[in-house]
């Protein structure tokens, strides 16, 4: 019973990480202080209102996409035991 539970989990645990990591507008009302901001709010503040630094912008992205990638290939084995049909 818990073998078909377990990819569930990690499946869900992943989109629910993802959901709350790539949230932007709810930090942006709450959070004054651009130096708290979270990654996405962050990245888009790099530039400025007469110049936009692409190259800071881009390593803010690799950087934040990072912990995304760890997280799935920490999981993706029981992701993809998950997807099989023929258990």
């Amino acid at each position: 019973m818990l073998a078909f539970i377990y990819p569930a989990v990690t499946t869900l645990s992943l989109l629910v990480f993802l959901w709350s990591w790539n949230n932007y507008l709810l930090p942006l009302i709450v959070i004054n202080k651009p130096e708290m901001y979270t990654i996405p709010p962050g990245i888009t503040t790099l530039g400025s209102a007469y110049r936009t630094d692409l190259a800071a912008q881009i390593l803010g992205l690799s950087i934040g996409t990072l912990p995304v990638l760890v997280q799935f290939a920490i999981g993706s084995k029981s992701f993809f035991r998950g997807l099989r049909l023929d258990r």
